[in-house]
């Protein structure tokens, strides 16, 4: 398994998300991946969040987690405030990791989902 921890920067924003993006094999190739979407005061660090990218990974996906503005602990918290969180700043969110997606080397854009 690879994983990678990542500071994604939101575009016209000074500020990051964070993610981590896991390949179930140590070679992956046009790989399908899921983008999961922690919801509100949740985080991807969480035994709960833990075990759905696992039980992806099991099944042979990639997945790309991430944290909402103002979510997360320690070095993986998204910058902002969680009363700062809009419908607005979560779509500009996802958007940021979908195009970040859409460039990854190894993964087939045909076969993401979210």
């Amino acid at each position: 398994m690879v994983i990678e921890d990542l500071k994604l920067e939101v575009p016209n924003e000074k500020r990051h998300i964070s993610a981590r993006l896991t390949y179930p094999k140590t070679d992956p190739k046009d790989q399908q991946l899921i983008i999961i979407a922690t919801g509100l005061y949740s985080h991807m660090d969480k035994s709960s969040q833990l075990k759905i990218a696992e039980s992806y990974q099991k099944a042979g996906f990639s997945t790309l987690q991430f944290n909402f503005m103002g979510h997360g602990e320690g070095q993986n918290t998204s910058a902002g405030e969680i009363k700062n969180l809009t419908l607005s700043s979560s779509i500009k969110d996802i958007k940021t990791v979908w195009d970040y997606s859409m460039c990854l080397p190894n993964i087939d854009v045909n076969r993401i989902a979210i």
